[in-house]
């Protein structure tokens, strides 16, 4: 048993591990599962004018390659979305759901098909493959959003205390907190 895992990272201390880049949302085209024609993504809150800044941020700053935005809709709220999805069945891999708490905490929760797929000996995981590009697409343009859009130095990335960003000559901290798949991102 030791010997078959012997090579994994279980087992080894890395002490300069290389740097892996931030994984941009993928074409819907590339998921397995998914029928065409089809979005990369559908999102709640366009009723709202800075979730709609955030989610053009999101089109345009994917790492790669920028979302053409025929590949995205939007609809109010999230009751819309479920109610698309059931009558529009395996053409979106996921929804973002926006939501503002006060002027300071913007909100965001995730909403995925979790299957893992297999085609021709591969696997595909929702999780890594669509959900944490997402994610991080989602969290990147709210902090930008609420410290102005300026292009800062991040510090430190910690999700349980923060991010950290270097901001008019002094650090601001970005609380990230999450329930479940529901987070909530403000500056202090």
């Amino acid at each position: 048993m030791k010997a078959q895992s012997s090579t994994t990272s279980a087992f080894k201390e890395i002490k300069n591990p290389p740097l892996i880049p931030s994984p941009s949302i993928p074409p819907c085209e590339d998921t397995f599962f998914m029928k065409t024609p089809c979005y990369d993504f559908v999102w709640s809150g366009d009723d709202d004018p800075k979730f709609r800044t955030i989610v053009e941020r999101i089109i345009k700053n994917n790492p790669g390659r920028e979302i053409p935005v025929e590949k995205v809709k939007s609809f109010r709220g999230k009751d819309e979305v479920d109610d698309w999805l059931f009558k529009n069945p395996m053409i979106c891999p996921g929804a973002i759901h926006f939501g503002e708490k006060n002027g300071s905490i913007i909100s965001y929760g995730i909403q995925t098909n979790s299957t893992s797929v297999q085609k021709r000996g591969k696997y595909q995981d929702p999780t890594f493959d669509f959900q944490l590009p997402l994610q991080l697409a989602a969290e990147r343009e709210i902090a930008r959003f609420l410290i102005g859009g300026m292009i800062v130095i991040i510090i430190s990335l910690c999700i349980l205390n923060g991010l950290y960003v270097w901001y008019h000559g002094e650090f601001v901290r970005i609380t990230m907190g999450c329930c479940d798949t529901d987070h909530a991102i403000s500056t202090s």
